[in-house]
């Protein structure tokens, strides 16, 4: 196996759009290239699939089955949370900053994007 770290060179484009997510999911992009609430939701969905526990213990939520509108989880969490603005609406701005700044930083708990056995099977 060949371990390579090139700090800084990542490739000009992504034939699958979920290894660009999942990079940035992780800061490894810079949040300007992306729709920064597109990569939250990504990985909002991701953690509640793969990680529903996790999720469900740093937010307190229940996590529902049917994640197809991950928009009811997101405010669910933006509520508890307090990223509310005028009107008791969530701020849903804040609410994706918050989500990826605590996934980022391990306080959602230790999570993986990937798994040799997804690596192998691809």
């Amino acid at each position: 196996m060949d371990l390579l770290d090139t700090p800084g060179i990542l490739w000009p484009k992504f034939d699958d759009q979920r290894v660009g997510m999942r990079l940035a999911a992780t800061g490894a992009i810079k949040d300007e290239l992306l729709d920064y609430g597109d990569v939250a939701a990504f990985a909002l969905r991701f953690l509640a699939v793969e990680y529903p526990e996790k999720l469900a213990n740093r937010y307190e939520i229940e996590i529902p089955e049917d994640l197809e509108d991950i928009g009811p989880l997101f405010e669910e969490i933006g509520r508890k949370r307090g990223c509310i603005i005028r009107g008791g609406l969530v701020d849903f701005d804040k609410t994706a900053e918050l989500l990826l700044r605590e996934l980022r930083s391990g306080t959602v708990g230790k999570v993986t994007f990937e798994t040799p056995e997804e690596e192998s099977q691809a």
